[in-house]
Formats: C-alpha cells, structure tokens, sequence
C-alpha cells in the first residue's frame, strides 16, 4: 500500500487546539482499550509512554500508529486524523480513539466518521484542562470518541451517547447499529 500523504500537524495547531484531556477520563477510556500511543501531546502532556508531538507529526507518512493508540485530536482539522486512524487501524488490527468535535453538518463527518466502528457522543460539554492540570476550558460543542477498531462490529457502525462524570463509571445512555 502506497504512503498517504497527510498534512502535517504542524500546520493544523491553532491556538484553541492545545487544551489537555481531563486525567479521570483518559483513565476511564484507557481501561477499555489498554492504549499505549498517544497521538496528538507534546512533552509535558502525554498520556502513553510512546507519543507523537507536533514535531514528530504523526501524521507523516512514515510514522504507523501500530498500537492500541489515544488522540484528542485537534478539533480545528480532524479530517487527516480521522482518515489515517481508518487506514492504520485496519492494516495494523489495532483500536485507535480520536476525542473530536461532534460536529454531524460537517462534510468530514459525513464523509469519514461514519467509517468508524463505534462513535459515542458524550453528553454535555466536555471541560479541558490547562497546563497545571486544572479544569480551564469547556467546549463550545459536543464532542465525541470515534473509534476505529476492526475487531468490533466488523462492517457495522455502533452508534451510541454516553455520560463520563469524575469519580463515576461511564454510562451509556441508548444505542443503535448503523
């Protein structure tokens, strides 16, 4: 299979873009998928051992995302993310989770988030942290994880909402198949 180019992550950083995924639901997710790659961090924010920065982009063609792997993506340019975590979860038979805007009147969305195998929509909006690891930001929309995993549902899309609280187990509200 021929490399994909990507633009590069770099070049899709914007100032809203660098806000920290909340500890407790990393740990939540993290505990469902066993993740040991983080694809969108940076020096002091990683949440796996092994982890892209904007200057190691991994969305360069030669870098494979070959492990269970975690991005809270940025929300400005998801579209490269998304269709990279599609291709590589499907060659390397790995689950990869993209935190990304909720945002369905999007063509991306409809174009590529619907490949994935699951997408939770989580209720409310989500709090982001800042660089001490306190709550600073919360969303102006809906977010959501898709999930790109070829051993779920093989050629469905589970579709459901969800209620990730601290301090509380995730509770998945309704559900359906594509």
């Amino acid at each position: 299979m021929p490399a994909r180019q990507y633009k590069t992550a770099a070049i899709q950083q914007s100032n809203s873009d660098g806000w920290r995924t909340p500890d407790w639901l990393f740990q939540q997710l993290h505990r469902e998928f066993n993740f040991e790659m983080d694809l969108c961090a940076d020096d002091h924010n990683h949440k796996c051992r092994l982890y892209y920065t904007l200057q190691t982009d991994a969305l360069a063609p030669h870098n494979q995302w070959d492990k269970a792997a975690w991005g809270n993506i940025p929300y400005s340019k998801p579209k490269p993310f998304v269709i990279k975590a599609s291709e590589q979860a499907q060659l390397h038979r790995v689950p990869i989770v993209l935190m990304v805007k909720a945002d369905t009147s999007t063509r991306w969305w409809a174009e590529y988030a619907l490949k994935a195998n699951e997408i939770r929509f989580l209720t409310g909006r989500m709090k982001f942290w800042d660089e001490n690891n306190q709550p600073h930001y919360t969303a102006k929309w809906g977010s959501a994880f898709l999930i790109f995993d070829p051993e779920l549902y093989q050629d469905d899309c589970f579709v459901s909402w969800w209620s990730y609280q601290e301090g509380k187990e995730p509770t998945r509200l309704t559900e359906f198949r594509r």
